[in-house]
């Protein structure tokens, strides 16, 4: 029996003719896992590539499931370990995603409806509404009862959410030559040269990086 292949073929979009390679997904999942793990906010989904891949990895260990009595196991250990590796990026990628909507759960809830469709998929949304919901619970129940009736700390806490530290330093690479970025209120506008590396204060490249036009290290 043959053994599987890593670089199965390529993934054909629903709604475009773009073909994606296995290489090719799993530069995309490198690249939004480092940039998601050092950001300080949440930052648009991927959705997309996250399915393709796991329908990739799934092809792949079926594949391994079947080829699992070969005389040479040495290449199947080695794609089983590579098929774990994806699985440990994807399941990393998606817990710093989780991870951000319950430290900063009020501030998420209260995005507008397009702002919410960009940054979170519609299983984070639901996710995001149970898990406030549940807190609100506990802390009414455990919480609130044990409080003087005209202490208002909570209803402060909801009216002031804590946020995202937008204003931390991130190391950054870009994609590309980026012209005009504005680093500060006083500052003349600077350019950042392509695959060169800086160290900026989140919010001065938070559009670039949102846009994917430069990466986190």
């Amino acid at each position: 029996m043959d053994l599987p292949e890593m670089d199965v073929s390529g993934v054909a979009l629903d709604d475009s003719s773009t073909v994606y390679t296995t290489a090719q997904l799993l530069t995309d999942l490198k690249d939004i896992w480092r940039s998601e793990r050092l950001a300080p906010e949440l930052l648009p989904h991927k959705q997309e590539t996250v399915e393709m891949l796991l329908e990739q990895i799934g092809t792949v260990e079926s594949n391994l499931e079947k080829a699992k009595h070969v005389k040479d196991p040495f290449f199947l250990h080695c794609h089983k370990m590579e098929a774990n590796r994806v699985r440990y990026m994807l399941s990393n990628y998606l817990r710093c995603r989780l991870e951000k909507l319950e430290n900063y759960a009020l501030h998420y809830l209260q995005l507008s409806a397009a702002e919410r469709d960009f940054v979170m998929t519609t299983a984070e949304y639901k996710f995001l509404q149970r898990y406030q919901a549940d807190t609100e619970e506990l802390i009414e129940g455990s919480v609130r009862t044990f409080l003087p009736a005209n202490l208002a700390i909570l209803d402060k806490w909801k009216e002031a959410p804590l946020k995202p530290r937008l204003e931390s330093f991130v190391f950054v690479k870009p994609r590309e030559q980026i012209n005009g970025l504005i680093l500060g209120a006083s500052d003349a506008p600077v350019s950042l040269e392509q695959h060169s590396q800086y160290l900026l204060r989140y919010s001065a490249v938070r559009k670039p990086v949102m846009e994917n036009k430069v990466i986190l290290m």
